[in-house]
């Protein structure tokens, strides 16, 4: 994906004569790439094992969430697309098994609140100036604020709200420093696999 992403951005500077570097370019026409193939990977996977509405549900709140907090990265794009495939197929397999119930689901959002308050927007703080970090963190609170709202307030059927508050969790535990962690261990356990596979 970045052999793409850089011929994509050379191109595009040669021919548009974009002001920014070529290699600015190239990180962002990447990151674009990842999300979209990724994207399409996880919704193909998610129609041919029939949970297409429960992985949508948790994907679009997680994608959105991610957007305002952060979050931590697997180093590869491999690793990056098997982590988060599996982890969103069992969201999709669980939301449709598990019931949550009023005190659950405010257990759940209230956790999700504090972690947000105390480690959100991630590897942000020393990059970003104080006020645009405040920001991030605001709206990150905002809109897990909001999503509870719409959780409780609207007739949903029971298992998206399910679904769309177990990808909101994943999403936070992936800022916390466990998460970090553990996002870290899978990434490095993928990397072994794949050498020895190749």
């Amino acid at each position: 994906m970045k052999q793409l992403a850089d011929r994509l951005a050379s191109a595009l500077v040669r021919e548009a004569s974009f002001e920014r570097p070529v290699e600015v370019v190239a990180y962002g026409l990447e990151i674009i790439i990842n999300i979209t193939v990724q994207t399409i990977i996880i919704m193909i996977t998610a129609y041919l094992l029939n949970i297409f509405p429960t992985v949508l549900a948790a994907l679009i709140s997680a994608i959105i969430f991610r957007s305002l907090s952060g979050g931590t990265h697997c180093s590869n794009f491999y690793s990056c697309t098997v982590l988060s495939t599996s982890v969103f197929m069992a969201i999709g397999y669980l939301a449709l098994k598990v019931s949550m119930d009023m005190f659950l689901l405010i257990g759940v959002y209230t956790i999700m609140l504090l972690a947000t308050t105390a480690w959100a927007p991630v590897k942000t703080q020393k990059t970003l100036v104080k006020r645009k970090a405040i920001m991030l963190k605001v709206s990150s609170l905002a809109f897990l604020m909001l999503m509870f709202g719409i959780s409780t307030a609207i007739q949903l059927q029971e298992e998206l709200i399910t679904a769309t508050t177990m990808g909101l969790t994943w999403q936070v535990f992936s800022i916390t420093p466990l998460g970090t962690y553990m996002i870290s261990k899978a990434d490095k356990s993928f990397q072994y696999v794949r050498k020895g596979v190749c």
